[in-house]
């Protein structure tokens, strides 16, 4: 079964392409240049600045948590989401969830993690929507290249979470 859940703010059809990733069909903004409405009301230049996918076994994050304390999670996550992450229903789901967000806005500035602290990168989930906040040399770096906005978005399925984002 393939869940999926998105944050894209349904954008116009003629600004999608389909690409197909396995059995993935994943949206991917194309027109480069077009001013796009998200939210109804912040306008964003919708040139693509990086991209990136992640895909991640949940049973790998699952024995993550299971073997190390709070204070050596957050080596790697942040305070806010192991709160989150620990009282949700889908605790191991959402910590891969936050972890292959790292990974894949790591590939999306064109730098993996060199240089950024795993807990600069943020993600925030609620209910169907993944949100990416970014901060320290992460948010430096996203400056730099000047990239305004994240979208992100994921799915689930036998037992793996695929993220993927993109920096606009």
């Amino acid at each position: 079964m393939l869940v999926t859940r998105s944050d894209l703010s349904d954008p116009p059809k003629s600004a999608l392409k389909w690409e197909t990733l396995g059995s993935l069909v994943l949206p991917f903004l194309r027109e480069v240049g077009e001013t796009q409405a998200f939210s109804g009301a912040l306008e964003i230049s919708a040139e693509i600045k990086g991209v990136g996918i992640d895909i991640l076994p949940i049973p790998r994050i699952t024995r993550l948590i299971e073997r190390y304390d709070r204070y050596t999670l957050m080596l790697v996550f942040t305070p806010g989401e192991i709160d989150r992450c620990q009282s949700s229903h889908h605790c191991d789901r959402d910590f891969a969830i936050c972890f292959a967000a790292k990974e894949a806005v790591g590939k999306a500035l064109g730098t993996g993690l060199a240089g950024i602290d795993w807990n600069e990168i943020e993600s925030i989930l609620t209910q169907d929507h993944l949100t990416v906040e970014l901060n320290g040399e992460a948010g430096i770096q996203t400056q730099e290249k000047g990239i305004q906005i994240w979208q992100a978005a994921w799915c689930e399925w036998d037992e793996h979470v695929l993220v993927h984002v993109l920096a606009l």
